[in-house]
């Protein structure tokens, strides 16, 4: 009833125009589509199941010539009916076109995605009443490097910042660190031994061997009395303070309101922050990983080797060499042969199927621990897995692979029930070092060059400037 509200409250004034369509070649030819010239349009008519058409070229791997056709038909039998045609295309998709009946509740994009992923790979109409000759079509054999499904979109895959993404960046200029902005200029100026990203509006910095917390405009709000810190979560933060062994964890103010009694464990920093009100922490005299609330009590007793944050109301935790997901209760809720794992993050999760501690063979599983299919832009490898792998941020997430002694960023694009990898476009650049992106940039250090610079989810360089 609830994906449905939406288009009845048309379905009276859009019945009539629906019994006018005159079907040719599989295609609705209407009075008077609107033609949309950017996806925001498309998004919007989609919301309202409003008749228009888009549209776009470009392949995820250089197919600049791939060019497709996306109209919103209207409304049939309460949904939406949507079709794709391919105009131009490398493959046996030529001049074939799909057609789908989505829910436009959901995003546009998200619609398109996954029912052409149901219509091409399954050849039953199914939910989505498919239709048309790629129906059931399968994977064309174009490469080995598969198909463009969706020429066009592969930009607009990428979900939008955040209003309340980081709109300042630390720099190092001569040895000492300040903050850009998201187009590079200079608004903090060079003055800290340190610096570190800015959350919850604070970031840490580091004057005479200690670390402080600055503001946006470059105040000072926390005196600079920590030997170590993380940064910002739910309010507090975890730190060090000056002369203790013991970790414990500080408010905005400064003031350290869970004392310092937990152990200062390398990943500590990392990881040990809260989420929902739980942060992991290191129980001193067992060196045993738990979970404390923001009183400093243990919610999940100490009993892991290992720990870290929760996302998605679950936490990836290590009990001998084999890492599982944990619920809030403490519960095992996912496990697999994984000898490492990275939080939840965007549906994914990040694991080492490798079996070895000191090997790696990265992928992504999703919330019901299935192998996430990812696509990889950037350069092709041949050494299959990648050999570490970051979690997404802002739709992407940085992997290295030991051959080349490379990181990439890929993309979770989904199409079809088996993995499959494909390049983003040719000549996309790898890096020796690579972060992951926050407030739609990240910090890389490209190959044969001394320092680090930001680009943006492009790939364009946008410090410092070219």
């Amino acid at each position: 009833m609830n994906q449905r509200f939406k288009i009845f409250r048309y379905g009276v004034s859009l019945a009539v125009a629906s019994a006018a369509l005159l079907l040719i070649s599989g295609w609705s030819i209407f009075s008077s589509p609107d033609q949309c010239d950017d996806l925001e349009c498309m998004a919007a008519h989609f919301a309202d199941c409003k008749p228009a058409v888009y549209e776009g070229s470009g392949g995820y791997y250089g197919r600049a010539d791939d060019q497709a056709q996306y109209r919103i038909e209207g409304v049939t039998d309460n949904q939406c009916k949507v079709s794709i045609k391919y105009l131009k295309s490398a493959s046996e998709w030529q001049d074939k076109s799909l057609v789908m009946h989505l829910d436009n509740t959901e995003r546009f994009l998200d619609g398109i995605r996954n029912g052409v992923e149901y219509c091409v790979f399954h050849d039953d109409p199914g939910a989505y009443e498919c239709s048309g000759e790629l129906a059931g079509a399968g994977m064309p054999g174009v490469s080995s490097h598969g198909p463009d499904l969706l020429p066009g979109l592969h930009q607009a895959l990428l979900p939008a910042i955040a209003a309340d993404a980081p709109q300042l960046f630390p720099v190092e200029i001569d040895e000492q660190w300040g903050y850009i902005d998201r187009s590079g200029t200079l608004v903090i100026a060079p003055q800290y031994q340190q610096a570190d990203d800015f959350h919850e509006g604070l970031a840490a910095v580091q004057v005479d061997g200690l670390y402080g917390f600055i503001n946006t405009d470059g105040d000072v709000v926390i005196d600079p009395q920590f030997a170590s810190v993380n940064h910002f979560s739910d309010g507090l933060v975890a730190v060090q303070p000056e002369g203790e062994e013991r970790m414990g964890f500080a408010n905005r103010q400064g003031e350290v309101v869970i004392p310092a009694t937990f152990g200062n464990y390398y990943q500590f920093y990392a990881y040990s922050r809260f989420v929902d009100g739980l942060a992991p922490a290191v129980d001193y005299d067992s060196m045993q990983f738990g979970y404390i609330d923001k009183q400093g009590e243990w919610v999940i007793q100490p009993q892991f080797d290992n720990a870290r944050q929760f996302a998605a109301g679950m936490a990836p935790v290590q009990v001998g060499s084999t890492w599982q997901f944990i619920d809030k209760t403490g519960q095992t809720v996912l496990e697999g042969d994984w000898s490492d794992a990275r939080p939840f993050a965007e549906g994914l999760a990040a694991v080492d199927t490798s079996g070895d501690v000191f090997g790696g063979e990265w992928s992504y599983i999703d919330k019901h621990g299935e192998p996430g299919v990812i696509q990889v832009f950037g350069i092709q490898r041949d050494s299959g897995k990648p050999d570490d792998a970051r979690s997404f941020s802002e739709g992407v997430a940085a992997v290295y692979h030991d051959g080349p002694g490379k990181w990439e960023y890929i993309l979770p694009v989904r199409f079809g029930t088996v993995a499959r990898t494909i390049t983003y476009k040719k000549g996309a650049p790898t890096y020796e070092q690579a972060e992951s992106f926050r407030g739609g940039l990240a910090r890389v250090k490209p190959e044969q060059q001394t320092g680090s610079i930001y680009i943006d989810r492009q790939g364009n360089q946008v410090w410092p400037p070219e």
